[in-house]
């Protein structure tokens, strides 16, 4: 977070890093500018932060990224009450008021990637079917895959 350099009061940059990147430049666009740099997970989940520094105009830092929790994923398959997956299907899931979407494949299958550590809800939505939700579920390494059955509507 910093400030804009027009003076108004606040403002928000993101740097998309690669999973590899551990650093990076930042360089001073006002005069004595405070920079608070966090490192945000895909639901907007604070994972890491550094202390806030000032720069000057034009004065440049090297940015080390702290260590933090590794990414973790979601996976699971989307089928009916006969077992045949559904392709095509909303997942989403949603953690505070962050939330995030995907499409099950041709196989019914869905993946969330690059996550951190987490307790999120899950819905799942597809035509001709009955919305499923599941409140807390429990993203951590090793999690096996959910199987989540749709009903047809009626």
């Amino acid at each position: 977070k910093m400030p804009p350099a027009d003076g108004s009061r606040g403002g928000l940059i993101n740097w998309p890093l690669k999973k590899s990147q551990k650093e990076f430049l930042i360089r001073g666009l006002a005069v004595n500018e405070t920079l608070e740099i966090q490192i945000v997970g895909r639901l907007g989940h604070v994972l890491s932060a550094l202390p806030p520094f000032t720069l000057g105009h034009g004065e440049s830092r090297q940015i080390t990224l702290p260590p933090f929790a590794p990414s973790v994923e979601l996976r699971g398959q989307v089928v009916d009450v006969d077992g045949n997956a559904l392709s095509n299907a909303e997942v989403g899931l949603r953690a505070e008021q962050k939330r995030t979407f995907t499409y099950t494949d041709a196989n019914g299958r869905f993946r969330f990637g690059s996550l951190s550590p987490i307790t999120v809800d899950l819905s799942v939505k597809a035509a001709g079917f009955e919305s499923y939700s599941l409140k807390s579920v429990e993203i951590s390494a090793g999690r096996a895959p959910l199987q989540i059955t749709l009903k047809p509507t009626e």
